[in-house]
């Protein structure tokens, strides 16, 4: 701005903060910038829409919602459209029974080597509560993409490609009806564009059988424990 006066630097460092310096990080194919931000605050720009599509059609992904998320539908239209599964944090408002919602990230993801696919990672609003997804996002070596309601750039590892200031819910129904656009059309790349239904298709058996090896885990355990007296009340209210 101009102004004189004192200037604040937050220095971010990636864990662990001791031991021996790694090597530099390899650039972005193609050239890319590493990170690339596009504000879109005032108005949903049709430009981070697009930037948004670009890095989704036809590939493997994943959706992380966390806190921030203002309209939950929109995220499971996109989900639903492009067949991604959904690591939904629980204040996300997307932790519904869907299809594409997957509720047992951490059980699933603590396993090593599993679920190491996706070509894309698409983060909207706040970093989840677990630490088990936010590891795998910083080890999963997919492309990322982050969506932020006010454009806080919370991505402390550093592997965010481009970041949207924006209401995620509202981009992801604008790229949703982007992409169906595209998949109606007869001349377009069809069934490409999303991801094949096997894709999501695996994610929510591993997803069945981990809720089902907790239940029959703590089922057989005849003292009360915090994960079961957890359920317990969950499974009582609405």
């Amino acid at each position: 701005t101009g102004d004189p006066g004192p200037v604040h630097l937050n220095l971010a460092f990636r864990e662990p903060l001791v031991g021996s310096p790694l090597p530099l990080a390899h650039g972005r194919p193609g050239g890319e910038p590493w990170h690339k931000s596009l504000p879109a605050r005032a108005a949903l720009e049709p430009v981070a829409c697009r930037a948004v599509a670009d890095r989704l059609r036809g590939r493997t992904g994943v959706i992380v919602a966390g806190a921030g998320v203002e309209d939950p539908e929109g995220v499971l239209l996109l989900a639903q459209v492009l067949r991604w599964p959904v690591l939904a944090d629980p204040r996300s408002g997307c932790r519904v029974p869907h299809p594409c919602v997957i509720a047992h990230a951490d059980a699933l993801l603590g396993v090593e080597g599993a679920h190491r696919g996706p070509k894309v990672v698409l983060r909207l609003g706040a970093a989840p509560v677990t630490k088990v997804v936010n590891q795998w996002m910083a080890a999963v070596g997919a492309v990322q993409v982050l969506v932020e309601r006010d454009g806080v750039w919370l991505d402390p590892d550093r592997t965010a490609a481009l970041v949207v200031a924006a209401e995620p819910g509202r981009v992801c129904r604008e790229v949703a009806a982007e992409i169906e656009h595209e998949l109606a059309d007869p001349a377009g790349a069809g069934g490409a564009i999303s991801a094949p239904p096997a894709w999501v298709g695996r994610w929510r058996v591993a997803d069945a059988a981990a809720g089902a090896a907790i239940d029959t885990t703590l089922s057989a355990i005849d003292h009360p424990t915090e994960p079961g007296t957890a359920r317990a009340v969950t499974a009582t209210v609405p």
